[in-house]
């Protein structure tokens, strides 16, 4: 036990070295012991999104299949233990963990420790790894990710003086004769134009890249014809998605090459630019100079390397005396790094005899790619001193068939055609320099241009030509009239933005503090933060020697007679030290402003002083103002203030600045305020890394490392690279991937992406990768990743494809899949960018897919093919069809999908998923405020994790609240809008302002939306679907946390600019109009803000028109792939910076979060008339009148309905009542009428305690929503056909007289009762069926629905049934009354001959006079829900819902008045209810 406490304490005490997990130490000897190097880059794009690179690079030994693992000495083992020493003395895996212990064989601990005989390590100080046989060179203390950051940063270009080779190659193209060894080929000169190949090799198959089409939500690359998606084509500057870079402007690419030798990451190692005319460095750089170089050499020295190598390489002339005049003939002494030459050629001393009759240089025609030199060996050795130029130059015709004109034959049998020299360089050469410039000409003209660069000079001749037109859709507000022109006259009006500029005041939020005068008292450039100066003072500066003064304003004074509108400086004197005639002064503490006026003689501008309001720009070229001040002190200069254009453009930043905003509305002080503009953060500068050539270079693109003690160095290379030193270049495929997901809840899931290459068997290889995804976190984010072949090299003959499988990482189900073919498989690499949609909901088995996954799986789509199928098999099971059981290890509540590869839960981690993060599983949570502790990445950082914050709470551990923001709506605007879009506008210090936008909804019966948000604002519109904007607040400060309470009302209105502009203004150019804007302000002072077709223009606190860029066009669609909505309804994503959430608008009949659900043919149910005025989490008292009253009413209608059927239950309930068939229906419809109440009241209570989230149980809910409203619609139509029988019955009774069978009657009754219960039911069988609860949840609040849908042939036998169970009865009703009325009528007639028939009719009508009024208010009843459901079509909005309130609950009525229509107008039923209450009376009182 004391054993184990030291070892502990000895593991403490070094842990404050740096020291890394090793991963994959127990795995194959060709790749092993890696470290995962994280390193991320974020850059602010448009609209205030970020976007986000990632890496997550596997440093690793990755060996040669010639190269064999060394045998492991144990010198820097302290001494080892265990494991079931470890165990017995209790010892966890996460103590292991934090003794830096390699992750697998910790994991291995933790599933074998106690049965187990393996050891574990003790190692030295500075030594970890599995036998403690690595050692950091360079110890910082930091995540690997930045190490290698700061290792690949301080590289510098290699000394050429190094013992070891330096550069990488491709190593899998055997047959490529690249030129004299150790020149090699590399993987980007592949397919790039040029034969860099001998037999060209490197260009085969190359045709094929033409053949691919890509679709039209696509970009395809201009060289490289890879498609990506179009949504990375000018996403960013420095995100190069295409293999070729043609997604992005050249200009950035060109310049990001030459920083690739400090950048390990996709940037530079994932690209071939493709141009044929420039030479590859090797990681990432371009120049425009082919091999051989003598200056502007790769910053890795690739070419200057090969250039040494092609003039020391000689051994393919075997006489020593050839090879000695050849170098007198090229003289590689004269080349600068090769002048240590010198002494190894002898030309002044004679040279022996070369028995060839020429000598070629080099061996092969690669001299700029193409050429070869020939020399006569005749040729006189003292030419060289003067000319280097050869005799011939020789070429391949196929490749450069330009030159054939100047073809000679000399007799050289070598396949290429040979030209004097001077045909083709036209002059003679004395340096090899020169050669370098002609030969880049005369390589260009091998070169017929091709269709892709045509097309490139095509577009940039149409963007010149768009430049002005573009310029001006984004022009800055703040370049107008502020001293500097940017536009040039107008050819027909000579406007521009510096011309009449009169009424812009001189200090105005755009001039204020740039360091140059405005104004002529200088007031614009008083109390400015750059300088140290009091209140109202001007700061001015000497230069030699450098002094600085602070001189008050009011001090100060204009020496008129020094006045001139031609010179760049005014002469200003201090007020008491004034030369000569005070009159001949301006002292400027008597005006508040200084402008200029014309005299009406000379015309000559003249200094004068006002007390205007606003001091204006005078008006006068503001290229004669003077701009500088030369203040005096008596005849001498004291200093300067002010500074030149020159200076001054530097620092201009023609951005909208929030200074004199103002707040609106008013702040409440108790949160102190941020800084008036976001700062935009920097990266963060790391710490200087001391490296040497000798270390930097040994493993190339790799990192280097300590092994064991002698030292010797190892190298941990990247998937890009194999080999000792990292030397060769691997074949890949490199995924860029960017996930969106787009949901309408606040919460959202964590996914798990596993990313793998297949083959058409099904077959997984076992290099795979995995990615955590948090939609809120990483909705920016590009995923840069490599997926190696399983073999070295590929399989040529397999056809390969990238399969992405994502997870649900919380409860490990299966959620989507994807495939993307590799389109080039004789490429070395591979390049894949792709934006990936994830599906709203997880894939569901697809039926008619033909595959037969064994039981062991389910069949389904890849979400980006409409055709192509899959087995998704089951855990522990793979192969095309699920056929294979796999050999899984992974940990019991994991996911096995592969024998490789292991999905683990999120709290667990390890290659088999048994290592738990016990950082989110503590007793208390580190995440405040409710917020979900999410482990990160373990081969990011093994003990961090990011918080999930709840809505309403913001910060690294949610410790902040949001920014809230409740905008309360008048009823005015309300009445016409539910929806609207939120503008917010972002202003940042130093950079473009930022507009974000969302959708917010007004809820029903609400007239006020809150929003909460983590973007920082200044300035919020609210827009209305008529395009109105109204401006609700004002910030000139951020403030975190705030909670702001503001209303809209008609006077915020921004108004359209030709509401303020007279005839005159509104006709004039454009660049004109713009001026009179800062007098707009000043001109209405009810006026907040105004707009036009670019601009938004905010009233300030000095009635100045701060304008800036706005786009009133955003409207933010999802796009047709990511629009989720249904039945026509319109997307619009939450917001634009980080769009993961949405919102849909839903038009006409529909509703719902995605408007899936229609009031269309089921307008008369209850959940669609009332849902929306229930609100949730309220109390009934809180609830909205409609719902109070409806409880009212239904209440009423139960009591009502429920007594009504009881008394006619008790009515008929006697036998001898019922001796006819009347008397059964009417007992059968009154029980009908008590349950008809009870189904009523039953839905009209639990939808209550629905919606108000009372009562969630949800297969209770689910059960009672499919019964109760077919229960209703049976009970109807059986009590409405019960209403048509006795109106039959009555009509019989009538028409047989005295024939009338009773028992006969009542028998019939009974059948056609039977027939009726059973024909009502089945004929809505289809309702139960079609019927389903949902759970409807979105941003703002969530619902149950139960609702039917139906297909459009259903809907029509559902429109059929309800018109048959309601036309047919009620006709049958009002029919059979006019019969029996007539018929009766008749009968008398006949019978009582003194009255005639019309009058027997009248008497027959008053007498029947109830029935018939019985069946017209049937009949009324009944209209509303056949009219509602028939005419009106659907409820467009909740605000109709009264009327269809009361035509739903018409509908109850004819079947809850039984007793009312049936027995009160009867005087054999009533007196027979009168007597059975009277025998129940006495009864009670016996």
């Amino acid at each position: 036990m004391k054993f184990i406490q030291l070892f502990i304490v000895f593991f403490i005490y070094f842990k404050c070295n740096s020291r890394y997990w090793f991963y994959e130490t127990i795995n194959d000897e060709e790749t092993f012991d890696c470290l995962y190097a994280h390193l991320q880059y974020s850059y602010l794009i448009e609209n205030g999104a970020y976007l986000t690179l990632y890496h997550l690079i596997p440093f690793c030994q990755r060996l040669d299949e010639k190269e064999k693992l060394i045998f492991i000495s144990d010198e820097n083992v302290q001494n080892k233990i265990s494991f079931q020493k470890l165990s017995t003395n209790g010892i966890t895996s996460s103590q292991l963990l934090n003794w830096f212990i390699p992750i697998d064989i910790v994991e291995d601990y933790e599933i074998n420790g106690e049965h187990s005989e393996k050891f574990i390590y003790n190692c030295s100080s500075f030594w970890f790894g599995s036998t403690c046989q690595y050692q950091l060179i360079h110890d910082q203390q930091v995540s690997f990710g930045k190490l290698v950051r700061l290792t690949f940063l301080h590289y510098e270009s290699p000394s050429l003086d190094l013992d070891f080779p330096v550069g990488t190659c491709y190593p899998f193209l055997k047959s490529c004769i690249r030129g004299p060894s150790p020149m090699c080929l590399d993987w980007r000169e592949i397919c790039n134009g040029v034969y860099d190949c001998v037999h060209g090799e490197d260009e085969q198959f190359c045709h094929l890249l033409e053949e691919n089409h890509c679709s039209e939500d696509e970009f395809q690359c201009l060289r490289s014809k890879e498609c990506i998606s179009q949504t990375f084509a000018n996403d960013y500057e420095e995100s190069f998605d295409c293999l070729d870079t043609t997604d992005e402007t050249e200009q950035w690419r060109i310049e990001t090459g030459e920083l690739c030798m400090t950048f390990p990451t996709f940037e530079c190692e994932e690209v071939t630019y493709g141009y044929p005319n420039y030479f590859v460095c090797g990681d990432g750089q371009i120049l425009q100079f082919n091999v051989p170089t003598f200056d502007s050499f790769c910053e890795n020295r690739r070419d200057q390397y090969m250039t040494i190598i092609l003039f020391t390489s000689f051994d393919y002339i075997s006489t020593v005396a050839c090879r000695q005049r050849l170098l007198c003939f090229i003289r590689p002494d004269r080349i600068d790094f090769l002048s240590d030459l010198h002494n190894e050629i002898h030309c002044d001393l004679p040279v022996d005899h070369c028995p060839l009759e020429w000598l070629v240089f080099p061996q092969y025609p690669m001299l700029y790619s193409y050429f070869q030199f020939i020399y006569l060996t005749n040729r006189s050795l003292s030419l060289s001193k003067t000319d280097l130029t050869p005799d011939y130059i020789c070429f391949n015709a196929s490749r450069c068939p330009t030159y054939l004109f100047c073809s000679v034959d000399i007799g050289i049998n070598n396949s290429l055609h040979c030209c004097h020299a001077l045909n083709i360089t036209r002059y003679k050469i004395e340096q090899w320099f020169s050669f370098q410039i002609i030969f880049l000409n005369i390589f260009r003209n091998c070169f017929q241009t091709n269709r892709n660069e045509k097309f490139l000079l095509t577009n940039e001749t149409n963007n010149s030509s768009l430049k002005w037109i573009n310029s001006h859709k984004t022009f800055p507000f703040a370049h107008f009239c502020n001293g500097f022109r940017y536009i040039p006259d107008d050819n027909e009006t000579k406007d521009s933005d510096e011309t009449d500029c009169h009424l812009w005041p001189c200090d105005n939020p755009n001039t204020r503090c740039d360091r140059f005068i405005h104004c002529f008292n200088g007031i614009d450039e008083v109390n400015c933060s750059y300088n140290l100066c009091s209140f109202n003072e001007l700061f001015c500066e000497k230069v030699r020697p450098s002094i600085s003064y602070c001189l008050p304003i009011s001090y100060l004074a204009d020496d008129y007679t020094q006045f001139s509108s031609k010179k760049h400086f005014r002469v200003i004197h201090l007020i008491n030290e004034t030369i000569g005639d005070a009159k001949n002064y301006l002292f400027w503490n008597q005006s508040k402003c200084l402008t200029v006026e014309y005299s009406n003689q000379s015309n000559l501008p003249l200094l004068k002083g006002n007390n205007d309001d606003v001091c204006l720009i005078p008006k006068l070229p503001m290229y004669y103002v003077p701009n500088s001040f030369i203040i005096m002190r008596n005849t001498k200069t004291l200093c300067i203030s002010g500074v030149t254009i020159a200076q001054n453009i530097r620092n201009q930043q023609p951005y909208l600045r929030s200074s004199h905003l103002g707040d609106f509305p008013s702040v409440i002080p108790q949160i102190s305020p941020q800084s008036t503009e976001i700062q935009i953060k920097q990266q963060q500068i790391l710490n200087n890394v001391d490296i040497e050539g000798s270390v930097s270079w040994f493993c190339n693109r790799g990192f280097a490392i300590f092994y064991e003690n002698n030292p010797t160095m190892k190298c941990l290379c990247p998937p890009s690279y194999f080999g000792l030193q990292c030397q060769w270049q691997n074949q890949r495929v490199s995924l860029t991937i960017q996930l969106k997901y787009f949901t309408f809840t606040y919460e959202m899931p964590i996914f798990q992406l596993i990313l793998m290459l297949i083959d058409d068997e099904g077959q997984i290889s076992p290099y795979h990768e995995q990615i955590i995804h948090l939609p809120k976190r990483d909705c920016g984010t590009k995923y840069h990743l490599n997926l190696l072949y399983p073999s070295r090299p590929k399989n040529s003959s397999a056809n390969s494809s990238v399969r992405i499988d994502i997870f649900n990482r919380i409860t490990l189900t299966y959620w989507a899949s994807w495939l993307l073919p590799i389109p080039f498989p004789f490429l070395p690499v591979n390049r894949i960018s792709k934006r990936l949609l994830i599906p709203l909901n997880p894939q569901q088995t697809e039926f008619s897919c033909s595959l037969s996954c064994e039981n062991r799986g389910k069949c389904l789509r890849y979400v980006n093919t409409n055709s192509s199928y899959f087995c998704q098999c089951k855990s522990g099971y793979s192969g095309l069809n699920c056929q294979l059981k796999s050999n899984c290890s992974c940990s019991s509540d994991s996911f096995c999908l592969h024998s490789s590869i292991c999905i683990c839960p999120l709290y667990k981690f390890g290659p088999k998923c048994y290592l738990k993060h016990e950082i989110c599983q503590s007793l208390r949570n580190p995440c405040e405020n409710d917020g979900q502790c999410i482990p990160i990445d373990d081969r990011v950082a093994l003990n961090n994790f990011i918080c999930i914050c709840k809505e309403g709470f913001v910060g690294e551990r949610c410790e902040n609240i949001q920014n809230r923001i409740d905008i309360q709506f008048n009823d005015e605007t309300t009445s016409t809008d539910l929806s609207f879009l939120v503008h917010l506008i972002t202003i940042h210090q130093g950079s473009d302002h930022v507009q974000s936008t969302m959708l917010k909804q007004i809820k029903y019966g609400q007239n006020q939306v809150t929003i909460f948000t983590t973007i920082p604002f200044h300035l919020v519109f609210v827009e209305s679907l008529q395009e109105d904007f109204y401006l609700v607040i004002k910030r000139e400060n951020f403030i975190k946390s705030e909670h702001i309470q503001t209303k809209l009302f008609p006077k915020y209105r921004c108004i359209f600019i030709n509401e303020l502009l007279d005839k005159t203004l509104k006709s004039v150019h454009y660049l004109r109009r713009v001026k009179s804007y800062p007098l707009l302000c000043r001109q209405n002072k009810h006026v907040m803000c105004f707009y036009d077709e670019l601009y938004m223009c905010i009233c300030d606190e000095d009635r100045f028109s701060n304008c800036f860029v706005f786009n009133r066009n955003t409207t933010y669609n999802c796009g047709q792939r990511e629009n989720p909505c249904e039945n026509k309804g319109k997307c619009f994503l939450a917001n634009q910076t980080c769009s993961s959430s949405m919102k849909c608008l839903c038009s006409g009949c529909f509703y719902g979060t995605k408007c899936q659900f229609t009031t269309e043919g089921f307008v008369l149910s209850l959940d669609y008339i009332l849902s929306y005025h229930i609100k949730p989490n309220l109390s009934f008292s809180q609830q909205p009148f409609i719902v109070k009253m409806s409880v009212a009413i239904v209440t009423m209608m139960f009591l009502m309905g429920f007594l009504g059927g009881f008394l006619t239950v008790v009515t008929f309930r006697v036998e001898k009542i019922r001796t006819n068939g009347c008397g059964f229906y009417l007992f059968v419809s009154g029980w009908i009428s008590i349950l008809i109440s009870s189904v009523l009241v039953n839905k009209f209570v639990q939808l209550i305690l629905l919606q108000m989230k009372i009562f969630t149980n949800f297969s209770f809910l689910r059960f009672n929503c499919i019964l109760l409203d077919v229960l209703i619609k049976v009970f109807l139509a059986i009590n409405d056909w019960l209403d048509g029988c006795i109106s039959i019955e009555r009509v019989v009774t009538v028409k047989q007289g005295l024939t009338f069978n009773k028992s006969k009657s009542k028998q019939m009754a009974k059948w056609v009762t039977s027939f009726v219960i059973l024909f009502s039911i089945s004929t809505h069988l289809h309702d139960p069926f079609h019927r389903q609860l949902i759970k409807d949840i979105d941003i703002d609040e969530e619902r149950f629905w139960c609702i039917s849908r139906y297909s459009s042939s259903i809907n029509t036998y559902n429109s059929f049934v309800t018109l048959f169970h309601f036309l047919p009865p009620f006709s049958i009703n009002f029919i059979s009354t006019i019969i029996i009325i007539i018929t009766v009528a008749r009968n008398r007639s006949t019978i009582q001959s003194r009255l005639t028939y019309v009058e027997h009719l009248k008497l027959q009508l008053k007498e029947h006079k109830h029935h018939l009024i019985a069946s017209f208010a049937l009949v009324l009843l009944g209209l509303p829900r056949l009219i509602i459901s028939f005419v009106s079509g659907c409820m467009k909005s909740p605000n109709n819902s009264w009327l269809f309130l009361f035509g739903y609950l018409l509908s109850f009525f004819p079947s809850m008045i039984t007793f009312i229509v049936y027995v009160l107008p009867s005087r054999t039923y009533k007196d027979e209810f009168t007597s059975i209450i009277q025998r129940n009376l006495r009864r009670l009182r016996s």
